[in-house]
């Protein structure tokens, strides 16, 4: 069944332990003038300034540029639910300009029922625009408990909030930025565009410590 507002949380790593807990120190913090609201987005795709090459429609969009295959580091199983960074923008609008009864305290699951995928049918969506790549899984049972198909009811209902973008469009939207920018494997990979290597990175050099906070004078 599809994962509801109210269904309950099982997060299967500290990033998103750390989201559950946030959501419940902020929510005893409500009152008349202080109006949380907890916006559980779906997975993000699609071009930015900051560009991310480690969320899975950016990354195998980017392995069939470089690599000429689309590759599935996992089994291709697990579901993910999924939306544009522009929907997400939209998202937050629609929050920020509703009714205070509407929003007060509340979590939205922020998405589309329409955009629902399992991992390996992303990747056939791919090679529809890439047909002369091949998809490639890597691994027969990854294990991965991160697995999770949501509904977005409530936010379609509450606040009549639609996406705009579908993952065939965001696919080609990339396809036509990577091109633009000559995407290559040195790009690809750079820690810059993955945020683990980035913050290996930072505790390597020093300007992060182990809790990832910053080092005077790192």
């Amino acid at each position: 069944n599809a994962l509801t507002e109210d269904s309950i949380t099982n997060p299967q790593t500290a990033y998103g332990k750390s989201k559950i807990y946030a959501e419940q120190d902020i929510s005893n913090l409500a009152d008349d003038n202080f109006s949380p609201v907890f916006m559980r987005n779906a997975t993000a795709f699609g071009f930015s300034p900051r560009m991310r090459f480690d969320i899975v429609v950016n990354s195998l969009t980017g392995y069939a540029i470089v690599d000429k295959e689309i590759k599935i580091l996992g089994d291709g199983k697990p579901w993910r639910p999924l939306i544009h960074i522009r929907d997400i923008c939209q998202s937050i609008i629609a929050v920020l300009t509703a009714d205070k009864e509407i929003i007060h305290n509340q979590a939205f699951n922020v998405g589309d029922n329409e955009e629902n995928y399992q991992i390996r049918v992303i990747a056939d969506k791919v090679k529809e625009y890439y047909r002369d790549c091949n998809v490639s899984i890597a691994k027969k049972d990854a294990g991965d408990t991160r697995d999770y198909n949501v509904s977005f009811n409530k936010i379609n209902t509450l606040l009549s909030f639609s996406t705009k973008w579908s993952l065939k469009k965001g696919i080609r939207e990339l396809g036509e930025t990577y091109k633009k920018v000559k995407l290559d494997k040195q790009k690809f990979n750079h820690r810059l565009y993955t945020r683990l290597k980035q913050i290996n990175y930072l505790i390597k050099e020093n300007k992060l410590d182990m809790n990832l906070k910053r080092i005077k004078n790192g």
